[in-house]
């Protein structure tokens, strides 16, 4: 029998309460032994997209998740509205007995007058139209009687990632927390990874050179922000092409590539394959599943 993995009990709790799910990595190596979706690593709902949708929002949203990301060092679950009116459950993801990730249970609605002073200053200041963010406000209406189950899916997801690092044969590395500037261009790169991102604007974000944020990011992750970029890319891209019928060319643009030559010739360096061979392999394979 094929046994669960972390992202079939993510899975199975979102469909359960109607949530989302994400769960932040302070170490690249730990997302790969985890096998987590692209969709699971970030906020990726059309609320959060659209919060996200200008250079103010963006800014603020990953100033927030920044300073979430401090407070899980602490080691303690905890909860409360993001800058956006949101109402997140975190808890810290440990491995042998140092923060090495945090959980986000997320997209729930509590009113207050706290969620609405929030949202109102974060779109004033971000120019984003309050109207529509509150029609794209989550489905999800927070019940005190829920709480405690909730509380308890975001411990469960925290510690069975916990027990998947430990049970590594090769032990999974507890590094120290990547550098704030690092973390900062990781959340660029996988929130904006369909615009055309660079170290040098990127830089100015930081306030620092672009030469050496580049040596940091390349010391810290292992591959240059160029390379990691693509990468995110690639992997949305798959996504697509198995979730959709889009056209190549379509599916290329979308993830922030300018062309298809390029994208093609990426996308068969790391899948051995065309686009549209690996289309047609992973619903192949699919269909055998279910006969």
């Amino acid at each position: 029998m094929k046994s669960m993995k972390l992202q079939d009990t993510i899975d199975f709790l979102e469909t359960e309460f109607g949530v989302h799910i994400s769960v932040c990595c302070f170490h690249k190596t730990l997302e790969d032994i985890l096998e987590l979706r692209f969709s699971s690593r970030i906020h990726d709902l059309p609320f959060c997209s659209l919060a996200k949708s200008t250079a103010r929002g963006l800014e603020r949203c990953l100033r927030c998740k920044e300073c979430a990301n401090r407070l899980a060092l602490a080691g303690e679950p905890f909860e409360g509205f993001c800058i956006w009116g949101l109402y997140e459950l975190v808890c810290p993801i440990f491995c042998r007995g140092s923060v090495v990730g945090a959980v986000y249970l997320g997209n729930l609605q509590k009113e207050s007058r706290t969620a609405q002073n929030r949202r109102l200053c974060s779109c004033t200041k971000s120019g984003i139209d309050i109207a529509k963010l509150n029609r794209l406000a989550a489905d999800t209406v927070l019940s005190d009687s829920n709480l405690p189950q909730l509380r308890k899916a975001v411990c469960l997801i925290a510690e069975e990632a916990r027990l998947r690092l430990e049970s590594q044969r090769s032990q999974p590395p507890v590094v120290p927390p990547l550098h704030p500037m690092v973390r900062t261009l990781l959340d660029y790169a996988e929130h904006c990874y369909a615009q055309q991102l660079s170290l040098t604007q990127l830089s100015r974000v930081c306030h620092t050179d672009a030469k050496y944020l580049g040596k940091l990011f390349l010391r810290q992750v292992g591959s240059t922000f160029r390379d990691h970029l693509n990468q995110i890319r690639l992997t949305r891209a798959a996504e697509l092409l198995i979730r959709s019928d889009a056209p190549v060319l379509s599916i290329a643009l979308s993830c922030g590539f300018t062309g298809a030559s390029y994208f093609n010739r990426l996308f068969r360096s790391r899948y051995h394959c065309t686009p549209l061979q690996f289309r047609a392999a992973e619903r192949s394979a699919k269909a055998s599943m279910h006969r």
